[in-house]
């Protein structure tokens, strides 16, 4: 099944109603300002132009919950895009994955703010994008495929305790004013004899 979305249509809505087993959603270039969960399996977004597609929101860790202000969202919760462990099979070509909150600007105490929270075993992406600052990717769970993609942040921007296969990626690190920013803190499993693993990946830096 093919859908396609504009610019300015709530992705998260399609998702929630999806039946289907297999689903390409196709979405044109533009801007989608909405923080996004997918827990169903077999979901792949396409976009119609490579860096031209973007998945954005703002919030940190330290940011105060709009459901509960008592409550601030913690890392996990910070996620513009979150796939859970029921997305098994999620696929993503031409996609930005943005987290823009103003870590630079900010006076939180915790300014994690990530841009995808991947549980998905079986995932793959290809050509995308994830931008943002610290805690960038959350390479979470499972098995993952990271393929001709451009990842920014300026400490420990890919962490996670997933497997991880990063090829021909462009890891770059930006510039850290509060001292060493670190570009990866994996979590692997004590019994997982593999954890991330980068081949053929450029690694630069502005800082």
């Amino acid at each position: 099944m093919l859908i396609q979305v504009n610019s300015g249509e709530s992705i998260q809505n399609i998702i929630d109603s999806i039946q289907h087993h297999q689903v390409v959603i196709y979405l044109k270039n533009g801007i989608y300002r909405e923080k996004i969960l997918i827990d169903k399996p077999n979901i792949t977004l396409v976009g119609e132009e490579k860096g031209k597609v973007i998945l954005v929101w703002s919030d940190a860790s330290g940011t105060l919950m709009r459901e509960d202000s008592a409550k601030t969202y913690g890392t996990s919760g910070s996620a513009t895009v979150t796939l859970t462990s029921n997305a098994k099979g999620f696929k993503a070509e031409n996609i930005v994955f943005k987290n823009d909150f103003d870590y630079p600007k900010s006076f939180l105490k915790d300014k994690q703010a990530v841009a995808l929270k991947n549980d998905a075993d079986q995932s793959l992406f290809i050509e995308c994008e994830f931008l943002g600052y610290q805690d960038t990717l959350y390479a979470n769970k499972g098995r993952q495929y990271y393929k001709d993609s451009y990842i920014e942040g300026n400490v420990d921007f890919i962490f996670g305790g997933a497997q991880a296969y990063f090829e021909n990626c462009n890891i770059f690190s930006k510039k850290r004013d509060e001292g060493i920013g670190y570009v990866m803190a994996p979590s692997t499993l004590y019994n997982q004899e593999i954890g991330y693993i980068f081949n053929n990946c450029k690694f630069d830096s502005d800082g």
